[in-house]
């Protein structure tokens, strides 16, 4: 009795194994390679938002980047094909992007200043751990990005405990913090 019953639960896990077979495979296959992506945009500025956009980033700062990427110069009253280039200026409350286009709607450099924004959860943590007991009182999140060149990523922070202040420099180097006073 037992041998037919180890003999039939082996038989029953042999047939699960065979019902996805290759023609399903092939089928699938089939279908997605003729997907078509309707309503697809790719934007002529996803160099700069490889290189800028942090889903780790405040929604301030995400949503501002995001701006200056989907914006149409040619779009605008003022595009001349004649001109090179064009400087534009985003900004909120608390934040500003003065970014330049080529005349094909390229960024081609942007500086960018965050004030009091979020700290991204790394940055704050890098901070509490070399600075245990400290809290982070005030912030500028700058970035500096040209097209041609590198992207330079800083943070500015002021912690304070007791009564102290210290100043802090945070570079964004390959997406690691490094945390020094100034």
């Amino acid at each position: 009795m037992r041998t037919q019953v180890i003999g039939l639960l082996f038989l029953g896990l042999t047939s699960l194994m065979n019902a996805q077979s290759n023609s399903d495979a092939k089928n699938v296959g089939e279908e997605v390679s003729n997907v078509e992506l309707s309503g697809l945009v790719i934007s002529a500025n996803s160099k700069y938002m490889n290189k800028v956009y942090d889903e780790n980033s405040s929604i301030e700062v995400r949503e501002l980047v995001q701006r200056v990427a989907d914006f149409d110069l040619k779009e605008t009253n003022i595009f001349d094909p004649k001109f090179d280039s064009y400087n534009v200026n985003f900004s909120t409350r608390q934040s500003e992007i003065e970014a330049i286009y080529d005349s094909k709607g390229v960024v081609q450099s942007t500086n960018e200043r965050y004030n009091n924004i979020l700290v991204p959860n790394s940055i704050r943590h890098a901070v509490y751990r070399d600075y245990p007991g400290w809290t982070l009182h005030k912030n500028t999140y700058s970035v500096t990005y040209s097209q041609n060149g590198n992207i330079k990523k800083l943070y500015k922070i002021q912690v304070r405990k007791d009564g102290e202040r210290k100043n802090l420099k945070i570079d964004v180097v390959n997406n690691k913090a490094i945390v020094s006073a100034y």
